[in-house]
């Protein structure tokens, strides 16, 4: 009896659970994330809820709780992949651009989706890391190469990055040379015409 009692409640926890997160996922779909949200509050240590958490705190611009739930999926569930879908939209969306960029690494490292090619060369457009983009934007057109938003991504790259000489150095770049050995010169030029004259009294 004991043992059949135990499992009677074991049984009962779990549909109450799950009762939980069905209310709460009824709740989201009809658009009321507040509501969906407290009801998924009462089991905040089952991974749905967690989940159920996560997402409605994200609807509701919560981003703090949002990452703080989509993590704890995450403990639990390593490969979720929406879980890190999640993660990654809502550190872009607080401006931690470095953890967005690897949160979307992982998740393209188990699905390789057009949208996530879009999102990381976005991502290293932002960060100013231009060569990234377009490596990214690039593997991307292997795979989708009718992707009209890879190619025009990769357009805007292009743009933004400064034109390539003969040499192999950028346009920026050779200036930057060619300044710095100018700026020598007249140093030195200055330092002769100081000693020529006695230290420049």
């Amino acid at each position: 009896m004991k043992k059949n009692s135990i499992i009677m409640i074991f049984l009962a926890c779990s549909l109450f659970v799950f009762a939980d997160f069905t209310t709460g996922n009824q709740l989201f779909i009809e658009k009321k994330y507040a509501q969906a949200r407290t009801v998924f509050m009462q089991e905040p240590t089952d991974f749905q809820c967690q989940y159920g958490i996560a997402v409605t705190s994200q609807f509701l611009g919560d981003y703090t709780t949002a990452i703080e739930y989509y993590k704890k999926t995450l403990a639990t569930k390593s490969d979720f992949f929406n879980g890190l879908m999640g993660l990654a939209f809502c550190y872009q969306a607080v401006g931690d651009i470095p953890q967005a960029i690897v949160t979307t690494q992982m998740a393209l490292q188990q699905k390789k989706l057009e949208k996530l090619y879009i999102s990381l060369g976005q991502l290293y457009l932002d960060n100013g890391d231009l060569d990234s983009a377009k490596s990214y934007v690039n593997s991307g057109l292997v795979l989708f190469p009718d992707s009209v938003r890879l190619v025009n991504l990769s357009k805007v790259i292009s743009r933004k990055q400064p034109p390539k000489n003969i040499s192999g150095n950028s346009v920026v770049e050779e200036m930057s040379i060619s300044k710095s050995d100018s700026g020598a010169s007249v140093r030195d030029d200055v330092t002769k015409n100081e000693v020529a004259s006695g230290g420049g009294n």
